[in-house]
Formats: structure tokens, C-alpha cells, sequence
């Protein structure tokens, strides 16, 4: 018998029989303590993870575990529950405030409108909001943040800084006729704004001065790109609560980790420092120029992306800003965007694969480079290794062939 033989299945029963028998009498019932550092969070309700795993033993095999019959803590019940695709949050000893994560809405949204006359934000630097906003004072440094658009995240970060700026003057917006905020700007429709508190339509809200205070969240330094791969949906599924109202909403930690990892993007680190801007100037202006624009090159990316993960096929995960969307076959040539015909490369990786100094055996899926790279260490190194992406997401292998094909046949022997 061993924690290997626990199922979702088997979990899902114990946290059952928990919320029938209520958690003091579940743990006395089967001898639990009650945990203090790893809780197992299930539909925003937070249970034992020792008492539930041992429990689930004894749905999934008929042996029910007592808490001397196996350890608890992150290398067993933390671990065993993550794989299983359960949410687990961990609070540290000593008064030490354990990190939170959270979803901040950016570029309009709830943030245009709704009784404020808009904030300044920086996306991939600053977030800007104010004490009139639900949670204001909650977020702190140390803290996870994912900046979201209406459908999709943005990218993430972590709070490196907070200004705060004490008694700030701050103009609000009232529908005219009940004195709700709870009214948004319509884009084609006249009049302008529509009240959902009272169906009244106008065209001028009233403005009202009040004072605030206003608050600046930085984490330039850890901001990480990541081009809509995370779906509100997949956000909606990791909130502490349902409400999707609050422009700041809390997430639960590990799930926010989880979702990163599944996309091989690593969780940007504890920090309490900005990085100032470089200073000094550069030769600057601009030229004309000419340009041919691929149709459909964003939309491409993506799609990638969305398979992939950020994860360069042939050296591993990647930070976003560096890869590019590879097509198997010329787009020059064909002008087709087809996702079963790319791959996401480094930006180098991309430019030795489009000029036949790299390819992929279609058979093997190995990766080899153009003897002349084998003076390069860090290109030389590549030759022979397996593409860094599963075998059943691998690229149509037509095109891999006719590309290695290509490539090879001006190599020398």
C-alpha cells in the first residue's frame, strides 16, 4: 500500500465524508490532528491534507492510513495531491505572512468607467489603483500578480514596490438620475453611458470630488510576458471566491503556480528591489522604409503557444520575449499559417533553422546541426538531442522531412 494507489476519485470521496460529518468530527473519527502548514483547497473550502489523503488510502485500496502510517508535509501529501491536480496552500511558521497572488484588471474593463475617471498604468511595469477599490489594501511586496485583460492574462509579476500617496483628490462618476457608479460607456449607441442600477441612458455624468488614497504596485524587474495563454476561464478556476467583480481579486497561490508550469514559464522570484532604468542616450530617430506584413502572424504565435507552452522545441522552456513562430515549410513561399506546420524556436535557433544550418530527423526526431556549427559549443551541444517538446504534440512530419531533406543535402560530409 502506498500513496501511489490514491486516485482523484478516492480524494474527492474523503473531502466528501468530510463535509457530511463536519472537520472536527472527521478528524477525531479517523485521529487527525488538524493541519498547519498544507491545506487542501477544493471548490474555495480549505481541508486537513494529511487527515484527507489518509482517508483516501482507505477508499482507494481498503486500508485506512492513520496519521503514524505515513508522513505528511511537501515531499509526500503536498506532492501526491499537485499531481493529482489539486490546489494545496502553504502557510509558514513564526507570524511569517505567506505570499497571496492576484489578478489585477488592466486596459479598460471595470477600469474605464464605473464611477473613475480612469488610471494610468504601465502594463508590464506599474499598476496603479486607489482605496476605493475592493482589496486595495490587501496586495503586498512578495505578492504574485497575473494582469489581466477582459478575456485573457496579460502577463505576471511580482510586487516589488508599493507607493502609496495619502489623500489624494480623485473626481468619481454618478448616473445622474439614481447616483449609482454601476454605468458603462457605449461605444456605438447614443446616448452614451447606461445605468444597469437604474436603465437610465445620458450623456453626461455627474462628477463628484472626493479624496483617496492612491497606490502604485511596481515589479518591472520580475514582469514576464504571457501573450493571452492563460484564459480568464482558467483564472475564474483558481479565484478564492466566485465574484468576478473586484477589479483586484485574490487568487489561490498554487494554482496560479500550477497554471505557470503548465505553460513552462518559471514563477518569477521573491524580490524587494527595483531595477533603476539605464541611463544615457542612444542615437535615435527613424527612417522610412518598406515592409511586407505577414497577415495572420500574431494569431500564428499563439496558437503555438497555446500547444506548446512557452518551450522552444529544440532547447526547452524559454522566456516568451525570446521565441519566435517557426514555419516548417517557407511562409514566403506558400503564405499559409498552419499550426500543425510550426514550432516555437529561440530567436538564434530560428534563424540557423530557416537557413539550413539546423533540422530534425522526421524519424527519430533528433536534432542536427550543420558540421560547420560543431566548432560552436553551445550549437554543438544540440547535435543529436531530442526535440524538447512530447512526441504526440510533434509537428507534421511531411513538412519536417521535406525541411531536413533540404537542409542536409548542402551539408558537408
Amino acid at each position: 500500500m502506498a500513496l501511489e494507489d490514491i486516485t482523484r476519485e478516492a480524494v474527492l470521496e474523503a473531502i466528501g465524508e468530510c463535509r457530511r460529518l463536519g472537520r472536527l468530527e472527521f478528524l477525531a473519527k479517523y485521529r487527525f490532528g488538524v493541519a498547519r502548514s498544507y491545506f487542501l483547497v477544493h471548490e474555495g473550502e480549505r481541508y486537513d491534507s494529511k487527515a484527507i489523503v489518509g482517508v483516501a488510502h482507505g477508499y482507494a485500496t481498503g486500508q485506512f492510513w492513520r496519521p503514524a502510517d505515513f508522513s505528511g508535509g511537501e515531499a509526500t501529501v503536498a506532492r501526491l495531491l499537485e499531481r493529482l491536480g489539486y490546489i494545496v496552500e502553504r502557510e509558514l511558521n513564526q507570524g511569517e505572512r505567506v505570499a497571496k497572488a492576484w489578478a489585477f484588471a488592466a486596459l479598460g474593463d471595470q477600469r474605464d468607467f464605473q464611477g473613475n475617471d480612469g488610471y494610468a498604468d504601465v502594463v508590464d511595469s506599474e499598476y496603479a489603483y486607489d482605496s476605493a477599490v475592493q482589496n486595495h489594501g490587501q496586495p503586498a511586496v512578495g505578492d504574485l500578480v497575473l494582469l489581466r485583460a477582459k478575456k485573457f492574462v496579460l502577463g505576471v509579476g511580482r510586487i516589488q514596490r508599493i507607493d502609496v500617496e495619502r489623500d489624494q483628490p480623485k473626481t468619481r462618476l454618478r448616473c445622474p438620475q439614481c447616483r449609482s457608479t454601476s454605468f458603462k460607456r457605449r461605444k456605438k449607441t447614443k446616448p452614451t453611458y447606461w445605468c444597469s442600477a437604474c436603465k437610465s441612458a445620458f450623456d453626461t455624468p455627474v462628477q463628484e470630488a472626493v479624496v483617496v488614497d492612491r497606490y502604485t504596485a511596481h515589479y518591472a524587474g520580475t514582469w514576464q510576458e504571457l501573450e493571452g495563454a492563460i484564459s480568464m476561464a482558467q483564472v475564474d478556476a483558481v479565484a478564492v471566491n466566485g465574484s468576478k467583480q473586484p477589479v483586484i481579486r485574490e487568487l489561490h497561490l498554487n494554482g496560479v503556480v500550477n497554471l505557470l508550469e503548465q505553460l513552462s514559464v518559471p514563477v518569477p522570484p521573491p524580490t524587494t528591489t527595483t531595477q533603476d532604468a539605464p541611463t544615457g542616450s542612444l542615437a535615435a530617430g527613424r527612417r522610412k522604409a518598406l515592409v511586407s506584413v505577414r497577415k495572420g502572424q500574431k494569431g500564428f504565435r499563439k496558437a503555438l503557444v497555446d500547444k506548446y507552452g512557452f518551450v522552444c522545441a529544440v532547447t526547452g522552456p524559454c522566456p516568451g520575449q525570446a521565441l519566435q513562430a517557426a514555419h516548417l515549410r517557407s511562409f514566403a513561399v506558400h503564405e499559409k499559417h498552419v499550426v500543425e506546420e510550426g514550432m516555437l524556436l529561440r530567436s538564434d535557433i530560428h534563424a540557423l533553422f530557416d537557413c539550413g544550418m539546423l533540422a530534425v530527423d522526421p524519424e527519430s526526431l533528433v536534432i542536427a546541426v550543420d558540421p560547420r556549427l560543431l566548432d560552436h559549443p553551445g550549437y554543438a551541444a544540440l547535435n543529436g538531442r531530442s526535440l524538447a517538446i512530447a512526441e504526440e504534440k510533434c509537428p507534421d512530419r511531411t513538412a519536417l522531412a521535406e525541411h531536413f531533406e533540404a537542409a542536409t543535402a548542402n551539408w558537408a560530409r
